[in-house]
């Protein structure tokens, strides 16, 4: 597992003097050397992908539901559905009724649907199914049964015919067989189940029991003397009647050898296992073992292989290899596998933001059959490699998926290829603002985008302010230059341009700004210069600022608000009126350090919160809080500024790219008007303005009914009858606010570790503003000068 990285700011810097360093030392551009294309071999699945309608009443809220595929076999694939809805009818006792359903969808392996089978009769009296196994033409069902007369509450297994529905056979099972619980593996004729026990020492040791298809259960404890065990993930075949146990001790891993035939166990030298890392591979639940000694199993980037034969843990098939959604299949599990075909079954968490019950989700099972092709169907195009640091949302994938199929010469491959940032560590008190900053940057991005050999695409990178230099990226202005402001918010577009160059092009955004009743803005309507904030916090805040970090954050974060004012034209300007006005007023009205969320001297929200608004429901909520009259105003500047807007998803391209127009063509397949409705329906801000409004009118009609009551926390009292009701105003008030938007959030972590070093002199005492002004304004000149 990646350790976070907490100082990403030190990092960050790092990286800003690499890049400069690199930069002196090299006339003019380099080629870019690194052009790939896709050849016939290169690996591809073809796909087939269904979308099952389970039947559930999406017009009724359900209270909790269950589905999974119980299995299938060479004809069918059984999936188990069982929930109940919520009735909104009293019972005679007061409460509300809720009905209960239990079914089966039996498909064939075309995955066409056969027949739909009621499940409600064998279950009589059963409390609650925790597991469900398709097995040799049977259904089983495994949980608690209440006996009605005694109440009793027992833990059965019972055999169902798929046909009828029909109970066939029910057994009582032992509720400390590890068998009766969900861990358990299937290797040919056995069923593996795998638990931990303890001791009277309290200490863990492995309780295992193998099931074969014929014969009785057998139950082994594994026991090593003075080990404590912790868990054993995961069971893979070393035979057809062996298999290896690794096991996580409170003295490492352990590896144990268990005869299926002669339950015998036997402790293996953990040097030969070595290439197994445990810790990496997780708690893995939905292997299948293939051919070979090979152990298939998920990884939110695709399907791994644990290889036996060959001592070694590789991807067997990467998403990116089939044409289909990754952020699908990421939620999807394993249910069969060989060398050259693999079944993914289950349900995704779908975003369905306005939906008041999660019926419409519950109701969509998703299978998906890959296949090994014989050739790529995408030989002979040129590759474009996109970054997104660690992030892609679903409408972006569908974006790129798009593109790929219809481009007839170049296809995008994300890569996550500088994210090995994550692994450093450091010092958590560097500036906020600079932690939040491009955690994916590393030294080998910097150096690569000099040497021409980086990404083509940049997703997500807006806020990573050094970028913003035509050395590394292409100017987008030219290419842009139609949008209309009657379709786009222009003035977001705007916000984005650094000395009149569009170098990232925001997509979908969010709102950073305060939100606090709109009698209380500044002259402006749309923010605070300093003396107005000052006002504000000594009287309606009572003293207490609602922007809580320390002096040093605080300074560098109103700085990059109104950065525009001091760097222009690769020029530093320190010793203007607007640099002065800024540090006076942090030095005399800004703690040193941070405010805590549990200090007595932390803000009263219900007069204003400081926040990042993403979408409608933040919005809503807010003005709800505010009874109504709200609006959302920028932080104190020296103008009156308005919020500022971050880009949630932007799009940049390389100065080195192989071609750029390739790329410019899948940006504007993201402002396409398709793209950017999905983008709205997700809950983001837009920059299609039609698609805000229709999402915004959606919105209104939704938070004004039944979902409006647990979303909206205000004044009511939990009455509904008395909660605030919205309209279509509110959704033009957002869009006036949308356009006092004054910049798009970006951070260039080298200026701001300057100021952060070298600004508490001042606000310590230690050295007068224009001693400070000289220093700072020379080191940043300096890393500018290194960048042209």
């Amino acid at each position: 597992m990646k350790k976070l990285l907490p100082n990403i700011g030190l990092l960050l810097m790092v990286v800003a003097m690499t890049i400069t360093s690199v930069a002196c030392g090299i006339k003019g551009r380099t080629n870019r050397h690194n052009i790939k294309k896709i050849s016939d071999n290169d690996p591809w699945y073809d796909s087939k992908a269904v979308t099952i309608d389970l039947g559930i009443n999406t017009g009724k809220p359900i209270s909790n539901y269950s589905v999974k595929l119980a299995g299938c076999d060479e004809k069918l694939l059984i999936i188990y559905v069982d929930g109940e809805y919520l009735n909104s009818a009293e019972d005679s006792k007061g409460g509300n009724e809720e009905d209960a359903f239990a079914y089966i969808k039996i498909l064939n392996r075309e995955i066409n649907e056969v027949k739909t089978v009621d499940m409600m009769p064998a279950l009589n009296g059963w409390s609650y199914v925790e597991d469900v196994a398709f097995r040799d033409g049977k259904l089983t069902l495994k949980g608690n049964y209440s006996d009605p007369r005694t109440y009793k509450v027992t833990r059965i297994e019972e055999d169902v015919d798929i046909e009828s529905g029909n109970v066939l056979e029910t057994r009582e099972i032992d509720k400390n067989n590890p068998l009766s619980a969900k861990v358990s593996f299937e290797l040919g004729e056995y069923v593996i189940g795998v638990g931990i026990s303890t001791d009277e020492l309290k200490r863990g040791y492995g309780r295992i029991v193998v099931d074969p298809s014929k014969g009785d259960p057998e139950e082994i404890e594994i026991k090593d003397e003075g080990l404590d065990f912790y868990n054993i993930p995961i069971v893979l075949p070393l035979s057809d009647s062996k298999v290896l146990l690794p096991a996580i001790t409170d003295a490492g891993d352990r590896f144990y050898e268990l005869d299926l035939k002669s339950y015998e166990v036997k402790s293996l030298d953990a040097k030969d296992y070595e290439w197994i890392d445990l810790g990496l591979i997780g708690e893995i639940r939905d292997c299948r073992f293939g051919s070979e000694g090979k152990t298939y199993f998920t990884t939110p980037e695709g399907i791994s292989v644990i290889d036996m034969a060959n001592k070694k843990i590789e991807n067997a098939v990467d998403y990116d290899w089939c044409g289909l959604n990754k952020k699908t299949l990421e939620f999807l599990t394993l249910e069969e596998s060989d060398d050259d075909s693999f079944l993914l079954c289950g349900q995704k968490n779908a975003n369905y933001m306005l939906e008041s019950n999660s019926s419409k989700q519950a109701s969509e099972f998703h299978i998906v059959q890959l296949t090994k092709a014989s050739k790529n169907p995408h030989a002979g195009k040129t590759i474009l490699t996109l970054y997104a640091g660690a992030y892609i949302n679903e409408t972006t994938y569908d974006a790129i998926l798009k593109y790929n199929k219809n481009s007839k010469g170049y296809y995008i491959v994300a890569t996550d290829e500088y994210d090995d940032a994550d692994n450093y560590g450091g010092d958590t008190s560097v500036n906020t603002s600079v932690l939040s900053a491009g955690s994916g940057m590393s030294n080998k991005l910097a150096m690569d985008i000099i040497n021409g050999e980086g990404p083509d695409i940049f997703l997500n990178t807006s806020e990573i302010g050094q970028l913003n230099n035509e050395r590394y990226l292409v100017d987008l202005s030219q290419y842009f230059s139609d949008l209309s402001e009657d379709k786009y918010f222009t003035n977001v577009v705007d916000a984005s341009r650094f000395d009149g160059k569009l170098y990232q092009m925001p997509v979908c955004f969010s709102i950073e700004g305060i939100l606090t009743n709109e009698k209380y803005a500044g002259s402006s309507g749309i923010g605070f210069t300093f003396d107005e904030y000052k006002e504000f916090v000594s009287g309606p805040l009572n003293g207490k600022d609602v922007i809580r970090v320390g002096q040093a954050a605080y300074f560098t974060n109103l700085f990059n608000g109104m950065n525009d004012k001091f760097i222009k034209d690769g020029k530093a300007d320190f010793s203007c009126s607007e640099f002065r006005e800024l540090a006076s007023y942090v030095n005399d009205n800004v703690y040193d350090k941070a405010v805590s969320e549990d200090s007595a001297d932390t803000a009263d929200y219900s007069t204003a919160v400081y926040s990042t608004f993403y979408g409608m429901m933040d919005y809503f909520g807010g003005i709800a809080a505010q009874n109504g009259s709200a609006t959302i105003l920028g932080r104190p500047s020296s103008d009156g500024r308005g919020p500022m807007a971050k880009a949630y998803t932007s799009a940049a391209v390389s100065a080195d790219a192989v071609d750029i127009n390739a790329c410019v063509e899948f940006i504007r397949m993201l402002l396409s008007d398709e793209v950017q409705e999905e983008l709205a329906l997700s809950e983001h801000f837009v920059l299609n303005r039609s698609a805000f409004r229709d999402y915004g009118m959606i919105a209104v009609e939704c938070f004004n009914g039944p979902s409006g009551d647990w979303m909206i926390s205000n004044s009511s009292n939990g009455n509904p009858d008395n909660r605030m009701r919205f309209s279509e105003n509110d959704i033009a008030k957002l869009e006036k606010i949308i356009q006092s938007c004054s910049r798009v959030s970006s951070v260039d972590p080298a200026i701001d570790n300057i100021l952060a070093e070298e600004m508490p002199a001042y606000f310590k005492g230690q050295k007068d503003l224009d001693s400070v002004i000289v220093i700072v304004q020379d080191r940043a000149q300096k890393v500018l000068d290194e960048r042209r």
